[in-house]
């Protein structure tokens, strides 16, 4: 199993679909103001900017026992400054996850979006090509 080249092509899978995603949003226009506020949620501040979608974000998991984690463990650098340690491939990085498994970041181009549809569209579209290759992924989602 060379998982470098699976964690390409998920990228590749990733950015193409977080670009379909982006496109799909920006044709319908903004959803959201955004506006500076203090601690209490008082707007202080004019619009500052727009959203496409409810911020947040997703990221992969991965059973603990799957061939790509004891790879990964063998081939990735593990940052040992991290708590859990984190192992780190090229574009992505895998950690313990807190309850079970592990969590599996992968970098794409518009990572830097806060809509969590673009990030779940390019993670469900990660999880398809591990799956081709027989790993039991799952996407999760989060709002901000």
């Amino acid at each position: 199993m060379d998982i470098n080249e699976i964690m390409k092509e998920a990228q590749t899978a990733a950015n193409q679909a977080a670009t379909e995603k982006f496109q799909e949003l920006t044709n319908h226009g903004p959803k959201y103001a955004v506006h500076e506020a203090d601690l209490g949620g008082k707007i202080t501040s004019g619009q500052i900017g727009t959203l496409l979608d409810d911020c947040g974000g997703a990221y992969i998991t991965l059973g603990g026992r799957e061939q790509f984690v004891r790879e990964a463990k063998k081939q990735g650098v593990q940052d040992e400054n991290c708590h859990p340690p984190h192992y780190n491939g090229d574009g992505w990085s895998m950690w313990k996850g807190v309850y079970s498994g592990y969590i599996i970041h992968l970098d794409f181009d518009l990572q830097g979006r806060q809509e969590v549809s673009i990030h779940a569209a390019a993670m469900e579209a990660a999880v398809e090509v591990m799956k081709q290759y027989g790993m039991n992924a799952n996407v999760k989602t989060y709002i901000d």
